[in-house]
Parts: C-alpha cells; structure tokens; sequence
C-alpha cells in the first residue's frame, strides 16, 4: 500500500489496514516500512509557518496585549496592531479594563482604518489570551478575514508582535536608561 501510495502517512496507513480489518499501530506500520526501505510520507504538504507569513504578509495584521504599570500603580492594558509586510503599529489603544466591549470597539475601528488605508485584511494573529474577544474575533471574520491562534508558549508565532512588546518595554519602560546615568565610552565606569 505504501508503494502505491508515497502521499499516504503511517496513520493514513493504519486507518486503511484498520479499515480492511487488521489492528497495527502506526509505530510497527514505521518499523516496517523503514526495514523495507521505503521512506516516510511528509506529514505536511502545505507551507512552513515562516513560508506562510512570508506569502501572506501583506494581508497579516499581529496583534497583542501588553501590560503597564504607571507610577501611581494602576496596571493598564496596551492593545496593539501590527501590519506583518510594514511592520508598521497600524493602532494602539490603552485601557485599565480590557473588557469584551472595548476589545470590540478596537477591532471594529482597526477595520475602517485598514479599509480607509486601502489595506486588505486576510489574517490575524494573536495569542490565546483571554483579554481578546470572541467577538472581537468576529467583527474580524464578518470582514473576510481569518483569525489565527498562535500555539502556547511559542512566541516565535507572533514574532512581530512579540518584538515590538520587547522594544516596547526596553526603549520606553527602561527607567535605568537614563542617558545621564549610563557610562560613556562604552566600557564599564
């Protein structure tokens, strides 16, 4: 069977055995395989997470939450979107309750700004946090556009966003970066 179908996965495999009533883990189907010689089907056929974003950036909006704790120690929550292809920060807005309203209030103000921008809006990327809402994701979908969960613990999925966060807080929220406080010359003082 795998002769006559190279496309065709260790699990695809153990389904059409299964099937024809004969119970094999897809382990042993591997084992097999290998010994005969025959090499592994790809898995995946599509594009690489780096191939997609890459075909795709123009029509990629990353968006992320970032948190911010002022002097007077009243935590805010930055919203932002970013355009992949530009990596330009289409829209930012700040919150001391990041609640489902005002969640869908910014995706809804994103969309009339791409569409005034002349931006086509295909994807958006964000993480699993519970801040974004649902319907926030709908007011993304009813647009054409589809919105994509990063994995866990993976900020390489949104490396965009990710970034920007760590510029973010380096450039802006470093308060031992007080030009007068670092040594010149760049050596130790």
């Amino acid at each position: 069977m795998a002769r006559e179908n190279p496309g065709w996965s260790y699990f695809r495999l153990r389904g059409e055995l299964l099937k024809l009533g004969h119970t094999v883990a897809a382990t042993t189907i591997r084992s097999l395989l290998l010994a005969a010689g025959i090499p592994p089907a790809p898995r995946r056929s599509g594009l690489t997470w780096k191939q997609f974003l890459r075909a795709h950036a123009e029509s990629v909006i990353a968006a992320d939450f970032l948190c911010v704790d002022p002097i007077f120690f009243k935590r805010l929550y930055v919203l932002f979107f970013g355009h992949l292809s530009t990596r330009r920060i289409l829209a930012a807005s700040c919150t001391a309750e990041a609640t489902e309203a005002w969640v869908t209030q910014q995706a809804r103000q994103l969309t009339w700004r791409l569409q005034d921008e002349g931006v086509k809006l295909g994807y958006v990327i964000h993480d699993r946090d519970k801040k974004f809402a649902a319907k926030g994701d709908t007011v993304f979908k009813s647009e054409g556009a589809r919105v994509i969960l990063t994995p866990l613990m993976a900020p390489l999925a949104n490396s965009v966003a990710e970034r920007w966060v760590g510029s973010y807080r380096r450039e802006a929220l470093d308060r031992n970066a007080d030009p007068e406080s670092a040594p010149s010359g760049g050596g130790p003082a």
